[in-house]
């Protein structure tokens, strides 16, 4: 309560007045200045409903300013970042400083002066992540979209079709371009053009330990005539299908790249060698409750198994401990050798050109040599750029990853890909428990992804 409603009721009807006149003027100034510079962040909540966010402004600055004092009416350009939560929230050095690496970006790329970058976390892949936010919002407050976004390139389809990723083709040297891995670059290419630009990548692949065996299994004929058993995720809501994916791309299965679509024949054939696995108990019987990467790398850290299916962000996360520790392709069950490469990439969804023009820039500081180096060391994603690549940042699998990264191709392009991952993943949980036979697997998963269940 203000001083002057305090005053006792006994005063003079002048003194009355003259009390709340001084409570009219006081209130009317408090008013003024809260007008005077609203809290702007309040303006930007999460765009899409349900989703939750984590603001980031850099350099610290409200989203709308006021003109800045070097030239009245000077326009501030807030260009709005949606990012991942790894990727939000890796901290960098710089000079000194710890910068969030939105923030460490926007310095590097050295933006023209009006311009600040805004980031909101989203989840990659699933509900109220990227993909759904973005197209639940695009119809009902397109201005809330942001200008860029880094999602799975997997997903990159559903954008393109909806209209909201813009053409990337000239935006970036060519010098560039022919620096970043072959997966990758396919990966944001659609009908020929490119509309995304890798940033990072991981890829799937075989752990195991050389002091138990001193050769990996090249094939899955291989690992069923040996004598390990091999741990992968395979609950049914398991977060990742990179094994059944593998198995099922090498027996030349395909996939739709507008609506996921599933080979039943292809799949059967994969679905099958996971069921021969599991008869002659080459795969591990942990795996049906094996959730994530993270769970598989953990039972291999512990020395609960010798071979396991793992990424290599947990290989540049945790293999420094272990010395003994050597990688591989995950073994394919047919013909086809395969290694799948799941790229993260911008993509550019402004059309301003007021917008578009820093948000080029900062992809291009991203795919910087220095810039990639240090993401990776941060996230242990490897770089899109080969020669960022080097001993510093994978020793000492250098060479076995700079091999599994040229061989490798794109994880496949569709609409969901979070739909055909579940699809997969109840397919071969339901071989695993004996609870479906390979070809009922098959169909029944085709049906799933069809109806979008």
């Amino acid at each position: 309560m203000s001083p002057s409603k305090q005053r006792g009721h006994g005063r003079s009807s002048l003194g009355f007045a003259v009390a709340w006149l001084c409570v009219a003027v006081f209130t009317c100034g408090l008013a003024l200045s809260g007008c005077a510079q609203p809290a702007a962040v309040a303006q930007h909540s999460t765009p899409s409903p349900g989703a939750t966010a984590e603001v980031s402004v850099s350099p610290a600055a409200p989203y709308d300013e006021p003109p800045s004092e070097d030239g009245p009416g000077e326009t501030i350009v807030t260009l709005q970042v949606w990012l991942p939560p790894e990727i939000a929230r890796a901290s960098m050095s710089v000079q000194g400083r710890s910068l969030l690496y939105i923030d460490a970006l926007a310095e590097a790329a050295e933006l023209p002066k009006g311009v600040r970058v805004a980031s909101i976390t989203k989840d990659l892949l699933g509900p109220a992540g990227m993909i759904e936010s973005a197209l639940a919002t695009a119809p009902v407050v397109p201005e809330r979209l942001p200008d860029m976004m880094l999602i799975d390139a997997s997903e990159l389809q559903a954008l393109v079709s909806a209209g909201l990723a813009q053409p990337l083709d000239g935006a970036l040297p060519t010098t560039v371009w022919q620096e970043i891995w072959p997966s990758s670059q396919e990966a944001v290419m659609i009908d020929g053009v490119a509309f995304g630009a890798p940033l990072c990548v991981d890829i799937p692949l075989l752990i195991y330990d050389v002091a138990t065996l001193a050769a990996p299994p090249a094939t899955w004929g291989q690992l069923l005539s040996g004598d390990l058993a091999l741990l992968f995720p395979a609950a049914p809501a398991a977060s990742s299908s990179d094994t059944i994916l593998t198995l099922y791309l090498s027996e030349a299965g395909h996939t739709a790249t507008v609506a996921p679509q599933i080979d039943t024949t292809a799949l059967t054939r994969a679905l099958s060698a996971v069921q021969l696995g599991r008869e002659a108990g080459r795969i591990h019987a942990d795996a049906v409750e094996t959730l994530d990467v993270d769970q598989s790398w953990a039972a291999y850290a512990t020395d609960k198994v010798d071979m396991a299916v793992s990424t290599s962000a947990q290989l540049l996360r945790g293999g420094d401990s272990m010395p003994t520790t050597q990688i591989a392709p995950i073994p394919p069950s047919g013909d086809a050798p395969v290694s799948v490469a799941h790229t993260m990439a911008w993509v550019v969804l402004t059309t301003d050109k007021q917008h578009r023009e820093p948000a080029i820039e900062l992809v291009h500081a991203s795919l910087r040599d220095e810039q990639q180096r240090v993401l990776s060391m941060r996230t242990y994603h490897l770089p899109a750029v080969r020669s960022a690549l080097d001993a510093n940042t994978a020793s000492p699998w250098h060479g076995p990853l700079t091999l599994l990264l040229t061989e490798a191709q794109p994880a496949p392009a569709v609409a969901d890909y979070d739909l055909l991952n579940r699809s997969l993943m109840w397919a071969t949980a339901s071989v695993l428990r004996g609870q479906a036979s390979p070809a009922e697997a098959a169909n029944l998963a085709a049906v799933r992804v069809s109806e979008q269940e």
